[in-house]
């Protein structure tokens, strides 16, 4: 995974520019679902989303909604890349669709 997470987060396209960048959509796995929201695998690097940035509605348990193992499509919001193996990225499944 670490050898995943360096080619997509740190590794540039012919023009020089990163692969993974903030407005991107891209699909993520599930890995865990909790109460409070769900952990995804995107491209390597486990990230967590927040219940508030799972839906436009109101939800009070994600486990209704999610399972492990399922695909969802998310929007990268934010990709902070501090040091050579480290990279943080902030995500919204809610984002990715269009607001009803």
């Amino acid at each position: 995974m670490a050898a995943k997470r360096k080619e997509y987060y740190f590794g540039t396209d012919r023009d020089g520019n990163h692969r993974i960048y903030s407005g991107i959509c891209a699909e993520a796995r599930i890995v865990s679902v909790i109460r409070a929201g769900i952990f995804v695998d995107l491209f390597g690097l486990e990230t967590y989303i927040p219940l508030r940035e799972l839906s436009y509605q109101r939800w009070m348990d994600a486990g209704l909604y999610f399972q492990a193992g399922q695909r969802v499509l998310v929007k990268v919001l934010e990709v902070e890349r501090s040091g050579k193996d480290q990279v943080r990225v902030v995500a919204s499944v809610k984002q990715a669709g269009e607001n009803p």
